[in-house]
């Protein structure tokens, strides 16, 4: 016989009497096994679905732990982000402050600069002009020594040209070397 030819008593073909108490029994012991393969695969499922639970809340609680600390590590990096944008902030607006400052003191500066050399160009001209004014001052001054004086001609007149007397030279020995004329 075949495959086909043999009869399976789980598809309720007809069994011979005297066979059916066995097959019967063999079903029922084969259900029987069966039910408890399945209540014991049911059993290694609930243990595992335990098993697995227990590691669902243990990864939970490790997730909750990661978020809690993600919170407080985003908190503080926004307390820092914060403060950083506060004091860059701040030096921009020192840089703001300091550079309107600096125009200001480099205005006042070429200012007075411009002042003190428009000053020292006047004292220059002034200073100038004193010495051109002492000049001609003294172009007069020359001009006038080197005119005769009218009182000049009375006395040149009245005076009888002589000879100016030699000046009185005494020779004296400064030094063995050399004489030196001193004149009195």
């Amino acid at each position: 016989m075949g495959k086909k030819d043999k009869i399976d008593p789980a598809e309720g073909a007809e069994v011979a009497p005297e066979y059916q108490a066995g097959v019967l029994a063999m079903a029922r012991a084969r259900m029987e096994a069966s039910n408890a393969d399945a209540e014991q695969g049911l059993a290694e499922a609930a243990a595992q679905t335990q098993r697995q639970r227990a590691a669902h809340a243990g990864l939970e609680e490790e997730l909750a732990e990661v978020r809690e600390d993600a919170r407080d590590q985003y908190f503080f990096l926004q307390q820092q982000l914060d403060a950083d944008f506060e004091r860059i902030a701040a030096l921009e607006r020192r840089a703001v402050v300091d550079g309107v400052e600096l125009d200001r003191a480099e205005r006042h500066h070429k200012a007075r600069l411009a002042r003190s050399q428009a000053s020292h160009e006047e004292a220059i001209r002034a200073q100038t002009r004193r010495e051109e004014d002492a000049r001609v001052a003294l172009a007069a001054a020359r001009k006038e020594l080197s005119l005769p004086r009218p009182d000049d001609f009375v006395e040149e007149a009245e005076v009888e040209e002589a000879e100016p007397p030699p000046p009185v030279v005494e020779a004296r020995k400064t030094s063995k070397w050399r004489a030196a004329l001193v004149t009195p």
